[in-house]
């Protein structure tokens, strides 16, 4: 009787079920809640950071500490000081956020009067560096490109007993699980700074020698193949700057700008639309002219003989995923790292095709950042591949046989000031892609001399992609050697 009263019939729907994904918990003791101003809070008391400490404890190998008595290594930081900055000095100095960068480059110079003992700031070959302030936990090996530079004093340096210790050490604090046991406490709540001494409760597992010196190999070729191209990069830096009969550009721009006058004319025919001064600065003008004097002609980088396209992707919504689940996304700051270091991870299937194409990354496309600091460069090396920069960075497709050289004048000193005298905006510089289409590159008379600054380049950057697949291994074998033996 029922059956005849219903006025439709739905045909069996079938259900997709989604596994259920592992559960973000832990639990917590009421005197820790109480300890902690009885903050309920799950950010208060950080579960990645307790999971760390239960992997550590699980090893199967010996347990020792960083530093301390059973320890590894002994480490240290500097005495705090005031600096007495200048225009310029034998003792550039570098700040501590700058170890990953893959060429770090001074952030001034101090006085030799400096209220500090200056060779003890100076960092040595081998040691492992932490940042210590601010974003704690970065960490660096010690190879010839900063060995003896000077960093501030918010910054540990260790050093280990064993030098064979120190690629490993390394590996440890690079990882997910080491990083976490150095960035959070035994509660897991995360620490805003560290000191030497606190290295002292950080366990580390202890495999034995072969393992240790297995990993520490592959940490050490890296940073080897590190310096090996950045000493590339050196020689077609100079063989640019010769080409181009450029000097020291410290000392031409001390040459090219009269300190005193704050006043100067531009001639109508070469306002190019712009009555900003910034734009019609004497710096700029004495490059231009410095580069047509050497013979070179300059072509705007939009130019189909250099380019074949300049774009930037359009604004999108980020639907984000966990490590692992997505495709790894990077902004400005991390441009100028091998492996830029993120927490973002996109899930590429929430976006139309014609957006991944542009969000997509491919070796040899050159990023600008249009925005805030304006001008930072980066080449995209192998390894990024089909990661995705965000939108804030402008994308140059040049041409293959021009990629490095184009490159290699836009990241030089000359080529930096070209760059920023494009800026606008009454608060925050700005760029767009119209503007980095006019960005001018010298061609030179001689085009063996610009393939073999393009050739050093490529090479550059393929000695890069290499050194980070070798750290990738020794990350992979302190994973399921160490960590799930």
């Amino acid at each position: 009787m029922v059956k005849d009263n219903l006025a439709l019939v739905l045909d069996p729907v079938e259900e997709t079920h989604r596994d259920t994904e592992e559960l973000n918990w832990c639990s917590i003791s009421l005197s820790e809640i109480i300890a902690r101003g009885s903050r309920l809070e799950a950010t208060v008391y950080d579960v990645e950071g307790r999971k760390a400490r239960a992997v550590i404890e699980n090893c199967k190998c010996e347990q020792k500490k960083i530093t301390g008595p059973n320890g590894i290594a002994e480490a240290y930081t500097c005495a705090r000081f005031k600096r007495n900055w200048v225009d310029r000095s034998r003792f550039p100095i570098f700040q501590p956020s700058s170890i990953l960068e893959l060429y770090p480059k001074p952030d001034g110079y101090i006085a030799e009067n400096t209220g500090t003992n200056i060779d003890a700031l100076r960092v040595k070959k081998g040691q492992v560096l932490v940042t210590c302030s601010g974003t704690i936990g970065k960490t660096t090996y010690v190879s010839d490109t900063l060995d003896n530079k000077i960093f501030s004093h918010d910054l540990l340096r260790i050093s280990c007993k064993e030098s064979t210790d120190a690629g490993y050490l390394y590996a440890y604090i690079k990882s997910d699980i080491g990083n976490k046991m150095l960035t959070t406490n035994q509660y897991g709540a995360v620490v805003s700074h560290i000191e030497a001494s606190h290295l002292h409760e950080i366990p580390i597992p202890y495999p034995e020698e072969s393992i240790r010196i297995e990993i520490s190999r592959r940490i050490k070729d890296s940073f080897s193949l590190r310096d090996r191209a950045n000493q590339l990069w050196d020689e077609a830096m100079d063989l640019l700057y010769c080409s181009l009969g450029l000097d020291d550009f410290w000392e031409f721009k001390c040459k090219a700008i009269d300190q005193n006058v704050n006043t100067f004319s531009v001639k109508l025919s070469n306002l190019a639309g712009r009555v900003d001064a910034s734009y019609h600065n004497k710096l700029a003008t004495a490059i231009i002219k410095k580069i047509y004097e050497s013979g070179a002609v300059i072509e705007p980088l939009g130019s189909t003989s250099l380019s074949d396209k300049i774009f930037l992707p359009q604004r999108f919504k980020r639907v984000y995923v966990s490590k692992g689940q997505g495709t790894k996304m990077f902004g400005i700051k991390q441009i100028t790292s091998l492996d830029p270091f993120t927490e973002k991870y996109l899930a590429l299937g929430c976006l139309s095709e014609t957006l991944q194409r542009e969000l997509l990354l491919e070796p040899g496309m050159i990023l600008v950042s249009r925005s805030g600091t304006i001008g930072n460069i980066c080449i995209v090396p192998p390894h990024w591949k089909h990661w995705i920069a965000s939108e804030d960075l402008i994308r140059v497709q040049p041409k293959k046989e021009l990629e490095g050289y184009i490159y290699c004048f836009l990241s030089s000193e000359y080529g930096q000031a070209l760059i920023k005298r494009f800026a606008f905006g009454s608060v925050q510089d700005h760029i767009d892609c119209e503007q980095v289409a006019e960005f001018p590159i010298p061609r030179l008379a001689d085009k063996k001399i610009e393939q073999a600054i393009n050739q050093k380049v490529a090479e550059c950057n393929q000695m890069r992609a290499k050194a980070y697949e070798l750290e990738i291994q020794a990350l992979s074998i302190l994973e399921e050697k160490v960590f799930e033996a």
